[in-house]
């Protein structure tokens, strides 16, 4: 178990370094981008006008608000940014927001290492599905991983009070809620 521990800590040691290095570049490319946008306002908005440039600022600062909100999801769902980027870009359709996709992502990491006690409910859980939510080496799997095997999973079950039940003991109370962001992910 020690090496559990120290193996994990390692790796979301390196985790938050690559985010951090993405924090940074993405904080410099804002910087490039809004410097160009600056040198340009002045042709820009005598050719598309002062209300285009004013949109295509606000576009541009929730762009990169959403690149932030993926940075932080991906930290609290304990997943790299581009799973979980892909995550949500999956669940487009679904208008699901960041900040649900986060709270159920990091919920489903504590179920996961809940499950670690193999008499738990979460263990019996994923027993009964069929979802390995460790790897071949014992380590926890990727959540956005699990994520899309639970969905896979749910997709072949009757809707009704044991799908609910199974959902919120790997969710939360959330779980009920979530059932039909896992339809369209599936």
């Amino acid at each position: 178990m020690p090496k559990l521990t120290i193996d994990f800590e390692a790796k979301f040691a390196s985790v938050l370094d690559g985010l951090d290095q993405i924090k940074r570049e993405s904080q410099r490319t804002a910087k490039q981008m809004e410097s160009a946008f600056s040198g340009l306002k002045g042709i820009i908005a005598g050719a598309v006008g002062v209300g285009a440039m004013n949109e295509i600022r606000e576009s541009f600062s929730k762009t990169v608000e959403t690149l932030a909100s993926f940075k932080e999801g991906a930290e609290k769902a304990g997943t790299s940014v581009e799973n979980f980027s892909a995550l949500f870009y999956d669940l487009r359709d679904s208008a699901i927001p960041v900040e649900t996709l986060t709270g159920a992502a990091a919920k489903l990491i504590k179920t996961m290492q809940e499950a670690e006690k193999p008499t738990s409910d979460a263990a019996d859980a994923f027993r009964k599905m069929g979802v390995a939510f460790k790897d071949s080496n014992g380590n926890l799997r990727d959540s956005s991983d699990v994520f899309r095997d639970i969905a896979d999973k749910f997709a072949t079950y009757e809707d009704g009070a044991n799908k609910v039940a199974l959902a919120q003991t790997l969710f939360g109370k959330s779980g009920a809620d979530l059932l039909p962001v896992l339809k369209d992910l599936a």
